[in-house]
């Protein structure tokens, strides 16, 4: 699948709007500053049918080097927790899964998690 890039959204949307991209690049930009601002401040930030952004903190903890294998402590951390909503569940279920693609994945072994969390970098200023 091929990766869309904010340029290519700027540009899709100037083109569905008439706005020009300039424009539409301030406010896309804009929305994003604001997002992270919000994040920063630890706010919620919740987009109707879209999802929900909000700041978790994990626990610290012991994780182990991937190529010495040796343990290695993981300090408490801020995180964003992205959780898909409706139209957008509703939309990534109905992609079809190509016969081609699957048959050149390799499986992953199922791994139990409550939540799915994007780590970041604690917002600067806060």
């Amino acid at each position: 699948m091929p990766t869309i890039t904010k340029k290519v959204l700027i540009d899709r949307i100037a083109e569905n709007t008439n706005y020009k991209k300039a424009v539409v690049g301030k406010v896309v930009n804009s929305l994003f500053d604001h997002i992270v601002e919000e994040l920063g401040k630890g706010n919620r930030i919740e987009l109707r049918n879209f999802g929900v952004f909000e700041i978790r903190t994990r626990e610290p903890r012991m994780a182990q080097n991937p190529k010495t294998l040796e343990p290695v402590r993981v300090d408490k951390k801020k995180v964003v927790k992205f959780k898909v909503g409706r139209l957008m569940k509703n939309a990534v279920e109905a992609i079809q899964v190509d016969a081609n693609e699957a048959m050149n994945t390799t499986e992953m072994p199922v791994v139990e998690t409550t939540t799915a969390a994007i780590n970041v970098e604690e917002p600067v200023g806060v």
